[in-house]
């Protein structure tokens, strides 16, 4: 009896040994991803996505900036057949295996009255390259379920602006 209460003692160290190393590679690697991703970045997205004036081409461009922890701040202007908008994005990267990574941006529109949420976050998968001197991404649909017209078709790039964050 004394032998299998020692054999389930070692076995739940073993699990919660396992268990802390997992957490502390995954801490290991957003930390390592973040600070190659430190910094302002200037991007441009462009491709057909779902609009108020239906499934269009559009474009987006501005800058971004990551911060030591991967979350992601900056502001840019979306273009499409419903005019011109200035959309403020902000969200906290996870990075995965090599610095791939799934970030979800909240989405506030930049009126002259102040910032409003447009309640419709924008799921970008991404990948570090060149040492995170630049991130490619390509939004994704948001839910399990959307299909069509509701799946973003887009690239996006990201280049770090010379001799910041550095």
């Amino acid at each position: 009896m004394r032998l299998r209460i020692i054999s389930y003692a070692t076995a739940t160290l073993c699990l919660v040994g396992s268990a802390a190393l997992a957490k502390d590679n995954n801490d290991s690697l957003q930390r390592a991803c973040a600070a190659k991703t430190r910094g302002p970045y200037g991007f441009q997205c462009s491709g057909t996505a779902s609009t108020p004036v239906g499934f269009e081409a559009v474009t987006f461009i501005g800058t971004v900036a990551g911060s030591t922890t991967g979350f992601f701040d900056g502001v840019g202007t979306f273009n499409s057949g419903a005019g011109s908008n200035t959309i403020h994005s902000r969200g906290q990267a996870v990075f995965t295996d090599r610095c791939f990574g799934h970030i979800q941006y909240q989405q506030l529109i930049v009126t002259p009255d102040g910032e409003f949420d447009l309640h419709q976050p924008l799921d970008i998968d991404f990948a570090v390259v060149k040492d995170g001197q630049e991130i490619l991404g390509t939004p994704v649909a948001t839910l399990p379920s959307d299909r069509g017209a509701a799946v973003p078709r887009m690239s996006c790039r990201l280049v770090k602006i010379d001799g910041e964050g550095d």
